[in-house]
């Protein structure tokens, strides 16, 4: 039940963490610890043993010091805490748990990554992807610190995605997202690329910053709570609701299934800069139509306010 907390530790045997083990300075040898489901493992130096086996579920490797780098091999819960960068390196492409920064920790994606559990970015961390890599997540994703994608390769976020205030979100590279769960973004800054963002579920927008996609496509059922901006095209199999609060600008084309906007208090904008834009022919409650000139195929009908004007 004590913490075990040993500066240097060598293992030339075979050794399994049952309890909580500290080591501050470097864990090495020729032989193998394995982290049994209660293990904790705390690593705040270098970790060069040959073989860490930490795939048990419920047990958790913490990297706590400056700039480390993380051992190759599959893991259940990784933190990664203290401050400073720490390098993944190839051939670690699978955490079946979860994956949490904490401190003032950076971590750049080299590898194509797999999370089985929750991401969390925490407060003064920063995440980033990098070149062509794929990431996805089984459960759910929270920011408070940053997120920055670089990479082209596809993301897929399986669960509920909490931006929180604080939190930056930063799309560099164009790359497409699959997402399934609901999209709160309270984030003090959010930036889009062009890269089709698909959204799969059955969930919601909502949060206090404005969601600005340029390319959004519902294959799912969406009710929008909050402010929704789509910049060039809205598509998709699926509907989209606008809630009762609901604010959704659309700057570009129009080609979804469904869209329902009947509910009292929600506004959908059309602005986009096309000479005619092609608008829905649906029953709207507030309807604003700015810019160029915009064409509906047959006559909508507007039960709340109909504002025509020149700019947004």
């Amino acid at each position: 039940s004590t913490t075990t907390s040993i500066p240097n530790v060598t293992v030339s045997g075979t050794y399994t963490n049952n309890g909580t083990l500290t080591v501050g300075t470097a864990l090495s040898g020729t032989g193998g610890l394995t982290q049994s489901t209660t293990g904790t493992l705390n690593l705040g130096g270098t970790s060069t043993i040959t073989t860490l086996t930490a795939t048990a579920v419920g047990n958790t490797v913490n990297y706590t010091g400056a700039a480390q780098t993380v051992k190759a091999t599959t893991y259940n819960n990784l933190t990664l805490s203290g401050n400073g960068a720490k390098t993944l390196q190839a051939g670690m492409t699978s955490i079946t748990g979860n994956l949490s920064l904490s401190g003032t920790a950076t971590t750049a994606m080299v590898v194509n990554l797999a999370i089985g559990g929750n991401l969390v970015i925490g407060t003064g961390t920063t995440f980033t992807t990098a070149s062509n890599y794929t990431l996805s997540v089984a459960g759910t994703t929270n920011i408070t610190g940053t997120y920055t994608d670089g990479s082209t390769g596809a993301k897929t976020l399986t669960g509920d995605i909490t931006l929180n205030s604080g939190g930056v979100w930063n799309e560099t590279a164009v790359s497409s997202y699959s997402i399934a769960g609901n999209f709160i973004n309270n984030a003090t800054t959010f930036t889009a690329s062009t890269g089709i963002h698909t959204f799969t579920g059955n969930a919601a927008f909502s949060g206090s910053t404005t969601t600005s996609i340029p390319n959004v496509t519902v294959s799912g059922t969406y009710t929008n709570n909050r402010t929704l901006t789509v910049g060039t095209a809205l598509s998709g199999t699926g509907g989209l609701t606008q809630g009762a609060t609901g604010i959704l600008s659309i700057g570009g084309t129009c080609g979804i299934a469904t869209l329902t906007a009947s509910a009292v208090g929600n506004t959908v904008i059309y602005s986009g800069t096309a000479n005619p834009q092609t608008a829905l022919p649906i029953t709207y409650y507030n309807l604003t139509l700015t810019q160029n000139g915009k064409t509906f195929a047959t006559p909508p009908t507007v039960n709340g306010t109909l504002d025509l004007r020149l700019y947004s």
